[in-house]
């Protein structure tokens, strides 16, 4: 799977976004289907406008993800997240979504949750 990082408006720095990129890469270095994955970092602004084009939401969220014919793509904003962990979470709970989770109950929403904690885990301990 080749990962591709981008930055609009961001104050994220390269180094962290590759650090993420290879993480996933390493841990889902199976999975079929992905030409690319996309991760770009985006500001309140931008994600909004994209909720509201793509979902029919008028609002700010954490993160977008989009399945375009196999090129996948997480739109993450960076001005939602409180910390870096958080930011990083975000990505994942994304990645989470086009690897077939959802969260439209609260059982699918904790299994999705504790999903992404596990991932978090991993890539902090991939990176300590």
């Amino acid at each position: 799977m080749k990962v591709n990082t981008f930055t609009i408006n961001s104050k994220i720095g390269k180094n962290i976004l590759k650090r993420i990129a290879d993480f996933l890469k390493k841990e889902f270095q199976n999975l079929k289907g992905v030409k690319e994955l996309n991760i770009i970092v985006v500001d309140s602004k931008y994600i909004k406008e994209l909720n509201q084009k793509f979902l029919g939401r008028d609002k700010e969220t954490s993160v977008l993800s989009f399945d375009i014919d196999g090129i996948w793509e997480i739109y993450v904003n960076y001005e939602y997240a409180k910390n870096l962990e958080e930011f990083v979470y975000f990505i994942f709970h994304g990645f989470l979504h086009l690897i077939g989770h959802e969260h439209f109950n609260e059982e699918q929403h904790k299994q999705m949750e504790s999903r992404a904690e596990e991932l978090l885990n991993k890539w902090k301990s991939f990176y300590s």
